[in-house]
This record gives structure tokens, sequence and C-alpha cells, in this order.
């Protein structure tokens, strides 16, 4: 089991802090872009789409760890990412879809009894999605979304010695979220989600907020 030290904590507090602020002012803007493009929808069918996201690391130190003779402090820091994803929108309140997500590297110096190194780890998924709407308004969706995908992570230590490996696995994604559609065919959205990954890529784990866009046909 992983313990979460003061500084861990601290620095989860504040990151959590900062998600706040960002929810407010995108949900706001998101909402006030939206509103003025109210319209009797059209039926569209599918979606494409496209997000940033800034990415929240909660990796398993331990990973990185088994590297080293000694426990060395490993410390990631955050990473952003993006997503591709497309769907098929099968009624008002279900759409299934497929997604494309790269997570940049998540980097940590290291100091060891040997001497210094760089850890980078980066995630590449591929995966499905089942997303649950419920339309407040025409232009305002809520929506709550479960996945599983195929995990992809490469690490790659660098100093005095070299080492680097690649696991492959399956990983679920749990998220929430809001799309404002505007002009029949166009939609921004905000997403809060947490991934986490299974078998040879457990010690993927990662929360991101991303902002996105997307066309509607």
């Amino acid at each position: 089991m992983q313990i979460i030290n003061l500084k861990q904590f601290k620095k989860y507090g504040e990151n959590m802090r900062k998600f706040l602020l960002i929810c407010i002012v995108c949900l706001s803007g998101l909402f006030i872009l939206g509103r003025p493009h109210v319209y009797a929808q059209e039926k569209t069918s599918f979606y494409i789409g496209a997000s940033l996201s800034n990415t929240w690391s909660q990796l398993d130190e331990a990973h990185t760890n088994q590297y080293f003779y000694n426990n060395v402090g490993v410390e990631f820091d955050d990473s952003i990412g993006f997503k591709l994803r497309g769907g098929l929108i099968l009624n008002e309140y279900f759409s299934a879809e497929g997604i494309f997500e790269y997570v940049a590297p998540f980097e940590s110096d290291i100091s060891g009894t040997r001497g210094d190194y760089k850890t980078k780890v980066d995630v590449l998924t591929v995966g499905a999605n089942a997303k649950c709407t419920l339309p407040a308004k025409e232009y305002f969706v809520p929506y709550v979304l479960f996945g599983m995908g195929l995990f992809n992570s490469y690490e790659k230590i660098s100093g005095l010695k070299y080492y680097k490996k690649t696991d492959w696995g399956i990983g679920s994604r749990i998220a929430v979220g809001t799309d404002i559609i505007y002009q029949h065919h166009y939609s921004m959205g905000v997403e809060l989600e947490h991934v986490i990954g299974f078998g040879n890529v457990d010690h993927i784990e990662y929360t991101n907020i991303s902002i996105g866009a997307a066309y509607r046909f």
C-alpha cells in the first residue's frame, strides 16, 4: 500500500484548489458561450473531437524503486496530455465512443547512493467509453462516462546506468463533465477524469481535467 506523506498531501490539496478554480472559470465561460445560441436541436448521429488535459500524477513510486538497491526519493511532477475521440450518438441519453489518449512524460529527479538519475513515464491509451448524458437544457448537457482500454506505459531512467521498460495492460477511466452545444453541430466541454491501470500497468494512476471541442454530424 502506498503511503501519502505530508508533502504529497499538501501538493494534492493545492492541485484540488487549482482544479476547483479552473472548473468554476471553465463552466462559467462555457455557459456564457452556449446560452446565446439556443436552437431547436437537429438530429445528429456522430461526433469527433479533441481536448487538452492538465494531468495530476498518482503513479506508484514503488514501480520505479524496484530498479534501485535502496528506496530512493521518487516524486513525479504533473504533466499534460491530449485526447482524440469519436462517438456514436444512440439517443439523447446514451453515446458510445472510442478514444486515443497520450499523456506526456511524468518526470522525477532521483538522488541515489550511487549517483543522480532522472526518470520519465509516459502513457498511451486506446479504449472505448460508455457515455450517459442527462440534458439539462438543449445547449447544456452534463454526463458521466465509464471506459476500458489498452494501456501502454514506457519508463526511461537515465543516469550512471540506463534503464527502460515498456508495459502493456488493461485500464479503466471514470469521468464527469458537461458539453455546451451551439449552432447545432458544434460543442465545447470540460471533463474531470480519473484513470487507473491493472495488471502490468497497475502503477499507472492519474487524474486530469480537460477542455475540448467537438463537431457533431
